[in-house]
């Protein structure tokens, strides 16, 4: 069988177009609001595969040179997956748990996108790669890029429920035999409060950096 290699020039850095940086991404979430839904189903968390709720996030980024509030970036999945939400097996209940398993989500989303600007910033002589695809079938959150030597960063929260679904996420892929794969564990309080979120910033910088000059 053929080694499943990465070729870079296949997958669009995303990173660059966002014209944000990590301090005016701060800026704007600062003054948003948080909510959480006490909602479980099972349909919803594990029993069907949803549209991903990374593609719409950055999608409306890309378009509207911010961070969606909240409750807008969800009304915006929706909308950008309109055949998925008109199925007649979408009824209120399992609409109403996507939707709290999609708030609980969002605050990682804008975790690492911040992060991702931030490390954009501040590691000089690497490129820094953002791709919705790497993300979603390779499950590299951020790929680095030295000279010709990759690191695939994956990152998530330092709790049993994030450790879980790493683990089935590693069962979905295949890992690139010419990439060095960095499992990037982080505490859930990230080392910057802004308003309602914790973000990650020098500290979790300073972690990477120590993992990739090893």
């Amino acid at each position: 069988m053929d080694d499943h290699i990465l070729i870079i020039d296949h997958y669009e850095n995303l990173s660059p177009k966002i014209k944000l940086t990590s301090e005016e991404i701060i800026d704007q979430v600062s003054n948003y609001k948080l909510k959480f839904l006490n909602i479980h189903d099972p349909r919803a968390e594990w029993g069907m595969r949803l549209p991903m709720f990374v593609t719409s996030f950055y999608d409306f980024i890309l378009k509207n040179n911010r961070i969606p509030e909240q409750e807008e970036a969800f009304n915006y999945y929706v909308e950008s997956n309109k055949e998925f939400f008109s199925q007649d097996l979408i009824d209120d209940k399992l609409f109403e748990g996507i939707r709290a398993r999609y708030y609980r989500t969002y605050p990682s989303l804008v975790r690492d996108v911040c992060f991702n600007k931030y490390v954009e910033e501040h590691l000089d002589g690497y490129q820094v790669i953002y791709n919705t695809t790497l993300d979603i079938e390779e499950g590299i959150d951020l790929l680095l890029v030295k000279e010709d030597k990759y690191w695939g960063v994956c990152m998530y929260t330092n709790t049993r429920r994030a450790y879980q679904g790493r683990e089935a996420k590693k069962r979905r892929h295949v890992y690139f035999s010419n990439v060095e794969f960095v499992e990037f564990p982080v505490e859930f309080k990230g080392s910057v409060m802004a308003g309602e979120f914790f973000l990650y910033g020098e500290r979790e910088y300073k972690q990477l950096k120590s993992i990739i000059k090893k």
